[in-house]
């Protein structure tokens, strides 16, 4: 425990030193993250190996026709719990105070969103992005603005396990920008309170 705990403050110290050790361990690293093939399937090329991704988490996602009827009626079994003074409070527009709130409870170092903007660069540099921020979340919140501009995010794959071997082994996570992440954390903090109530 001693010496892995001790190669971590090496790491720390010095993992951004350009040294023959550190290029080794990001190409290393970067060999390892690679999907080379999946079970059955040698990728040959990127555009085979995006479209088998893409085909797969298409037919994951997508879903299959609704049945009206039975969709009316599993609705009409589900008890009502909002009461009118929380869904008063639930239609009140939201305010800049929210947007500052929900930007202070943002993990500031998180990964770059697919705007290249870290949570920190708004929080240190709000005085300055602060307005046209408040602008374009309370007009997508209040006003019912499209999200079309700000609706990106970059999709990755996380390994499950160490040695995938079929789709089923990759977990795909999504990189939202901050201004789309701060638009979602004010919903889940507004409805919050209505959470508690199941």
């Amino acid at each position: 425990m001693y010496w892995q705990k001790r190669s971590r403050v090496d790491w720390l110290q010095s993992g951004d030193q350009n040294t023959k050790f550190f290029h080794a361990h990001a190409s290393s690293r970067k060999a390892n993250n690679k999907i080379k093939f999946l079970k059955d399937m040698v990728m040959t090329s990127k555009a085979s190996m995006t479209a088998i991704i893409s085909k797969y988490f298409a037919d994951l996602f997508t879903a299959s026709p609704m049945n009206n009827e039975a969709l009316e009626f599993i609705t009409s079994t589900i008890p009502i719990m909002i009461t009118a003074k929380l869904n008063e409070s639930f239609l009140l527009p939201f305010i800049e105070l929210d947007v500052l709130d929900a930007l202070k409870f943002t993990s500031p170092d998180k990964n770059l969103r697919s705007d290249g903007m870290s949570a920190t660069f708004y929080q240190n540099y709000w005085h300055i992005v602060g307005p046209i921020v408040n602008k374009v979340v309370l007009g997508v919140l209040n006003e019912g603005h499209s999200m079309e501009l700000i609706n990106t995010s970059i999709i990755t794959l996380i390994l499950k396990i160490k040695s995938p071997q079929s789709m089923g082994d990759f977990r795909p996570i999504s990189m939202c920008n901050v201004i789309y992440k701060l638009i979602s954390k004010m919903l889940v903090m507004r409805f919050k309170e209505a959470l508690r109530l199941w």
